[in-house]
């Protein structure tokens, strides 16, 4: 039977070329919530192998819309969206722009490791991927003797090349060249790309950057990362997800820090060459900032004997909906020294649950210091959402119970063990923290174990040169098989 959505499906198809095309479905999508025009947008990235412009602002809005709606969408319609639809444009247009600029492996054997780090974006020290790549940086350095360059990308739109109502473009730093950036005492040296246009010029840069470093390893991190891919033809290459889903990478080696792929949607969809190989690995080397300005319970306008749950992230006027609202509100509601602190928006639209509650309620757009604002809050709790595991990590090291619903990166953080089945549980484990002390004292030894296995990250550096190792070995067994044949 054919529905309304698909007759409308076959006009906007019909109507233009595949630009306009999935311009439409991007704009139907926001508009209805339908993910039928969400997989639709994704499906023409096939259409872009020979533009990527086109195809990194397709990928780039795409998977920013499976990352926000990933509680909607839910984990099947997920994967058949970004490993059916997305990645086959994704890797044809890899493929296509590697044949083009003539890329054929290089081997460089020089005995110290040369590790060559390409970041999506280098933004500031409150920026978690830019942590995380300075903190990889320093450790290789300082713990493995390494030479580290960083080569931020700038792997993301500079304009909005599809015509989208609300695209994601990036704001990149006027700096350009060869640079140097100060990380807890230690130099790491940073290549700023060019902001010109996303294309030939942009990737010779990222070529030229990488012959003359030569570097024995590329190590690339994101969710997806072309210029990393890019790399990867002609150097062993390593990826670290930055999020809890499998990327889109042809790495020889890409890490599964959460346990959670499970078996590999890109080898079952036929995208992964058989040699590479998805590691689980319990690497984590989260980076944790010092704590600059710390927070009491009177900087917040609560009395020292108040309970403040807090919510925390960059997009909660997305994540934040009206059913996670009441909860809140609901919590706020069983005891009258319950408070609440959201953190990423002072424009609360979803203010109206609050009624009745809403002077115990508290607004910032931004905390410079999350791990200082941490001191005057109790209880952590995560909206149902696919992101969180930065604020979350950090709640974790400050001891905050954390809670939150499987499904998403603090589920990856703390267990799945301890994540709470839905919203009615949620709520009752909040209420129990604040009337039994020996109930928050059990989260506290919970994170202190966390904070001593987990986050202390002794042996991180070792594991990390042991998958550099096996990328190398990956690699020259396919060269030796290429060559052979």
């Amino acid at each position: 039977m054919t529905t309304r959505t698909d007759k409308d499906v076959e006009k906007i198809l019909k109507s233009g070329g595949p630009s306009a095309a999935a311009a439409q479905f991007m704009r139907r999508y926001a508009q209805t919530g339908t993910a039928r025009y969400l997989s639709e947008a994704a499906k023409l990235s096939a259409a872009f192998s020979g533009e990527p412009d086109l195809l990194n602002a397709l990928v780039t809005n795409v998977s920013r819309a499976l990352f926000v709606d990933a509680s909607k969408l839910g984990a099947d319609r997920i994967a058949k969206i970004r490993f059916g639809n997305l990645a086959a444009g994704y890797f044809a247009c890899l493929d296509d722009t590697a044949r083009r600029l003539d890329l054929a492996p290089v081997h460089n054997d020089s005995g110290a490791e040369r590790v060559l780090i390409v970041a999506k974006q280098m933004l500031g020290h409150r920026h978690a991927p830019t942590l995380a790549v300075l903190e990889i940086a320093r450790r290789l350095k300082v713990e493995a003797g390494a030479e580290v360059l960083v080569l931020d990308a700038r792997d993301y739109p500079r304009g909005n090349a599809l015509n989208l109502d609300r695209p994601f473009i990036a704001n990149f730093r006027e700096q350009e060249g060869r640079d140097a950036y100060t990380y807890q005492g230690v130099e790491i040296p940073v290549h700023y790309s060019g902001c010109g246009a996303y294309g030939r010029g942009l990737f010779q840069e990222w070529i030229d950057v990488a012959e003359n470093f030569a570097p024995t390893v590329v190590l690339s991190q994101s969710s997806e990362n072309f210029a990393g891919d890019l790399l990867s033809w002609r150097y062993p290459a390593v990826f670290i997800p930055s999020q809890q889903d499998e990327p889109l990478s042809r790495a020889h080696v890409v890490t599964d820090r959460f346990g959670q792929f499970g078996k590999s949607e890109l080898r079952k969809r036929g995208h992964l060459p058989d040699a590479h190989i998805v590691r689980q690995c319990e690497y984590r080397l989260n980076a944790i900032p010092e704590k600059t300005e710390p927070k009491t319970k009177a900087d917040l306008k609560v009395p020292e004997d108040g309970c403040v749950f807090v919510v925390a992230g960059n997009r909660l006027n997305e994540e934040i909906d009206d059913e996670f609202a009441n909860m809140l509100a609901d919590i706020l509601r069983a005891s009258p020294n319950a408070y609440l602190l959201i953190c990423g928006t002072d424009s609360v639209r979803f203010a109206s649950a609050f009624a009745g509650v809403a002077q115990r309620v508290r607004a910032m757009a931004f905390a410079a210091d999350l791990r200082g604002l941490y001191d005057a809050c109790d209880v952590y709790i995560n909206p149902p959402r696919r992101g969180g595991g930065r604020t979350a990590f950090l709640a974790a090291v400050e001891r905050l119970p954390v809670l939150t619903l499987p499904g998403g990166d603090v589920e990856g953080l703390i267990g799945a063990e301890h994540c709470l089945p839905d919203l009615a549980a949620m709520k009752t484990e909040a209420v129990a923290l604040m009337q039994n002390p020996e109930r928050a004292a059990e989260h506290r030894a919970r994170m202190d174990a966390l904070n001593e296995e987990v986050f202390s990250r002794r042996d991180a550096t070792e594991k990390l040169l042991g998958l550099i190792a096996e990328a190398k070995d990956i690699a020259a067994s396919t060269e030796a098989k290429r060559a052979a044949a």
